[in-house]
Formats: C-alpha cells, sequence, structure tokens
C-alpha cells in the first residue's frame, strides 16, 4: 500500500510539473529578442495549410518552442554548468573559455570564401579606384592569440593570408597588424577590440598610409562606462566579471561633422539621405549590442568630415564592426573618412552616390570572420 501511494505521489508530481511547463508556455508573453545573445527570437510561425501539409511548420515551431520557453535563460545556465563542470566539456556549442577570456571557435577555413573575397575586393579596385592608393589589412580575431594554445581548433592564418595576398596581386599594398596586437587588446566577453588597446593599430595604418605625422601627437581622454558585456559573454551562460567599455576623445573631435545615412529613409531624389550625428552614441550601451556605442553600430554609410585638415586626402573605408572604434583614431590625417559596410548596402548603389576622386585613399579592413564568410559582402 505505501509503494502505491508512492507511484501516485511520483506520477501527481511530474503530472503537475509538466503541466507548469505546458500552461506557463501558453501563458507567458513572447520575447522579441535575448539580449544575453544579442539575436532575435523566433515568433509563432505563421499558419497555413501548404505549410501545415509539409514540414515547414513543425520545423518553425521548432524553433519557436526553443526559443520561447518558460525560464529558458536558466536552464542554458544549468546546462553549462553541466557541460563544463561535471562532463568536462572544453566548449558549448563552440563557446570557451581561457583565464576569464570568452571566445567562439571560428573553425574551419573556407578557402573558396577567401578567394571570393579578393576576386570581390579587386572588382571593386578596378571599377572605382584605378587611381587611388589602395591598401588593405585583415583583422585577426583572438583565437590566434589563445586558441591553438589552450587545445582548441583554429583558423590556419598562414593559408588565409596567402589565399588573400595570391588573389589580391598587384592590386594594394597589404599592412600587417597581427603583429600590433595580442590577446589582451580585445574585450574578455566580446569579440571586439578595446578602442584603448589599439593605438598601435592605427599607428600602424597611419604609417603605410602616409599620414602618421598628422595623428601621432593627438592626445586623448579615456571615458569608461561600466558593466560591459559583450556578445561571448550572452551565449556563456554562466556568470563573468562585468567590463569597462572604454571610449576615446580629444578636443580635435569639436571640429568633426559625423554623417551616418538614414536607414528609415536611405535614398531621398537620387541623393543619400544622410543625417548628422555624433561619434560616440553612449545610449546605445543598453541597447543589444553595447558595442553600438561606437559610431551608432552597423550603418551601410558612415562619413566624418575633419575640419582641422581641410587640405588633406580623403580615406573610404571598406569595413566591419572593428573599424566603428578604430576610424576615430584615424580622422585627423584626412580630410575625411568615409566608412562603408558593403554588407549593407551593394557596390553598384554605393558607386552611384559616392565620388572616390582620385589620389585618395582606399583601405580594406575585415576581421578573418567576415574573410571566411565573403558572401555577405553585397559585390
Amino acid at each position: 500500500m505505501k509503494d502505491k501511494y508512492k507511484y501516485i505521489v511520483i506520477v501527481v508530481m511530474f503530472a503537475t510539473i509538466l503541466g507548469g511547463f505546458f500552461f506557463g508556455n501558453i501563458l507567458a508573453a513572447d520575447k522579441d529578442i535575448s539580449y544575453d545573445e544579442r539575436r532575435p527570437l523566433e515568433q509563432f510561425p505563421d499558419v497555413n495549410i501548404d505549410d501545415i501539409l509539409s514540414v515547414d511548420f513543425m520545423e518553425d515551431f521548432d524553433k519557436y518552442a526553443l526559443d520561447q520557453f518558460v525560464f529558458r535563460d536558466a536552464w542554458r545556465s544549468i546546462k553549462a554548468f553541466w557541460l563544463y563542470n561535471v562532463f568536462g566539456q572544453s566548449d558549448n556549442g563552440g563557446i570557451y573559455v581561457v583565464d576569464g577570456n570568452v571566445s567562439k571557435i571560428q573553425y574551419p577555413l573556407k578557402d573558396s570564401s577567401i578567394v571570393k573575397g579578393a576576386e570581390k575586393f579587386n572588382t571593386l579596385i578596378e571599377k572605382y579606384f584605378p587611381n587611388n592608393n589602395v591598401f588593405y589589412s585583415v583583422i585577426p580575431d583572438k583565437n590566434y592569440y589563445i586558441a591553438e594554445a589552450n587545445g582548441y581548433l583554429d583558423l590556419d592564418y598562414d593559408k588565409m593570408m596567402k589565399l588573400l595576398q595570391e588573389g589580391m596581386g598587384d592590386n594594394g599594398t597589404y599592412i600587417n597588424i597581427f603583429d600590433s596586437l595580442d590577446e589582451d587588446d580585445y574585450y574578455n566577453t566580446d569579440l571586439h577590440w578595446s578602442q584603448d588597446k589599439v593605438l598601435e593599430v592605427a599607428n600602424t595604418l597611419a604609417k603605410a598610409m602616409g599620414v602618421y605625422d598628422e595623428i601621432k601627437d593627438v592626445e586623448y581622454a579615456e571615458n569608461v562606462i561600466e558593466g560591459f558585456k559583450g556578445v561571448y559573454g550572452g551565449q556563456y551562460p554562466l556568470p563573468l566579471d562585468p567590463e569597462s567599455l572604454v571610449y576615446l576623445t580629444s578636443e580635435g573631435m569639436d571640429n568633426w561633422v559625423v554623417k551616418k545615412l538614414d536607414e528609415k529613409n536611405p535614398i531621398v531624389d537620387e541623393a543619400l539621405n544622410m543625417e548628422t550625428t555624433t561619434v560616440y552614441a553612449t545610449d546605445r550601451f543598453e541597447g543589444t549590442d553595447p558595442y553600438d556605442v561606437f559610431l551608432h553600430g552597423a550603418n551601410p554609410i558612415i562619413t566624418i568630415e575633419n575640419g582641422n585638415n581641410p587640405e588633406g586626402k580623403e580615406l573610404f573605408i571598406f569595413r566591419d564592426s572593428f573599424s566603428s572604434s578604430l576610424s576615430p583614431l584615424l580622422v585627423e590625417g584626412y580630410s575625411k573618412v568615409t566608412l562603408i559596410d558593403l554588407r549593407y548596402i551593394t557596390a553598384d548603389i554605393m558607386g552611384q552616390y559616392i565620388d572616390f576622386g582620385e589620389n585618395n585613399d582606399v583601405l580594406f579592413l575585415y576581421g578573418t570572420a567576415v574573410l571566411n564568410n565573403t558572401s555577405l559582402l553585397k559585390v
């Protein structure tokens, strides 16, 4: 009789737990964004006969159910704790930690992507920059400094650079910045570098492009925002120490005019609709990606006009998110710096509205993650 009551209690408890989760998922409001993971969450799929009769509806519903499951973040933490601390797994979904520094495995190298990237750069050079000074450089991800030494799979960086340089041929001068960085220059919880740590990178680029004398004496003040947690910090669901986000200001910035493409209405009457803005957007710190403090984050086109050097050359940077923090350190060397993100604007559209002139500088500056996925670039 005692066993009977025990089994009844177990069944009731199990049914209560299942019922609790069932009704909890029904009653809980769906979330649009995971601020920890820096991504939109799946929403309830559209219901139509064709999808229901195929596998599409159930596949979309599975993704929705996983993203909107109640206490999802708590379950992620429990899973990670067991994987790392009980089963001794070295990574969780490619996320790993070395001495408090979180990173994500990028392996393997996609040879075809590097070759295609060089082809895309060459296409732009031949079409738009026949009389400009062209440079290109590669931003190493922090795996370059910590992965192999700690037993994690990593890209073949030597092969990457060989493929890129062979593909570029004589179209541009390569600038090596690998030796201007180390693992301490990147945030522990993010893929990006810290702006105050990349002055040497800016100097290396400026020397190669011939504008070092214009930037070498600029004095910067450090401005600190506490509580930074980067994208890897969100993907790693266990507690991590918050960091300080540092952004640099100088007196010369008072004479800069920053404009960005208005994403809501980008093209008006066959012209780019640019709105005046600021170098730093501190209000973005509380958004989905705190790194958007630098030049307002992702934007197809941003220009910085430098009133301190009106007679200088112009610089055009084809870039990813790393340049948002780096480019302000190069502005004093030029009369104007234009940042172009080909992930968000096509090369043909860009060419209709931007005058690249002659004898100006052009810099292709991409991180290894983008080079390993150059299908993102709309060329």
